[in-house]
């Protein structure tokens, strides 16, 4: 999964949450694919030029995978 600064269009074999702060200054994603590479490559290429992400592998509690 993964946090980034940016909410990205959909993607086929992507699933995604997001939240904002109330400044909308920063924002959290958390996407789940097929890995931590995959979900970069759609993330990057779609905002890349105009967002700074970062990207983790996590365990979230109370979320259930989607594409398990």
């Amino acid at each position: 999964m993964v946090r980034g600064f940016a909410a990205c269009c959909g993607h086929s074999g992507l699933q995604q949450t997001h939240a904002a702060t109330n400044e909308h200054d920063l924002g959290v994603c958390i996407w789940e694919g097929e890995s931590v590479d995959a979900v970069r490559e759609v993330v990057e290429g779609a905002v890349g030029p105009w967002a700074t992400n970062e990207y983790y592998e996590m365990h979230v509690d109370g979320l259930t995978p989607a594409l398990a």
